[in-house]
């Protein structure tokens, strides 16, 4: 946390406080999109497209690491995902952020914008872990891959290209 109230400019106290409202914001906004069905879907599509890998990026953004790219890549997620979470009220959430917390509230946006990629990851990895997670193996299997691969290769090298080879 101290990494991250460096980051953001303040004391570590009132970061751990909008840290801790930020998500509570966000668990709320989620609710809401939740109770009606066609948000709901909505909510469940970009939980679908998110790549959960992208959370190591969000740990580093939010520790004041991370490349300049990187980084400008996921607060423009956050951007997007605070504005289909929190709708028309996120101007008012982020004024709520700043004067429950005693931070500006530049700083509670900032928060925000670093903290939804984070947020809706989380939901994402455990809707992949529940969709597919049984599909998934503990550790890979490097000589299962390895005969796969070696047999695809044989299968297009044998059926497709050289009976191309042969048609031409």
């Amino acid at each position: 946390m101290g990494k991250l109230a460096g980051s953001l400019g303040e004391s570590e106290d009132k970061t751990k406080k909008a840290f801790d409202v930020a998500g509570s914001a966000l668990l709320g906004g989620l609710m809401k999109q939740m109770s009606n069905p066609q948000s709901a879907k909505s909510v469940f599509d970009e939980v679908s497209r998110f790549d959960p890998g992208v959370l190591g990026n969000i740990t580093q953004m939010l520790t004041g690491g991370g490349t300049k790219d990187s980084n400008s890549a996921l607060t423009s997620m956050g951007t997007k995902m605070i504005g289909s979470l929190l709708g028309s009220n996120q101007n008012s959430i982020i004024s709520m952020i700043a004067r429950l917390t005693g931070i500006g509230e530049g700083t509670a946006k900032t928060l925000l914008t670093m903290l939804a990629p984070l947020f809706m990851g989380t939901i994402a990895k455990q809707v992949y872990a529940d969709r597919m997670g049984h599909l998934l193996a503990d550790k890979p299997n490097f000589a299962a891959a390895v005969v796969f691969y070696a047999i695809f290769v044989a299968g297009l090298v044998y059926f497709v290209i050289q009976p191309a080879v042969q048609d031409a």
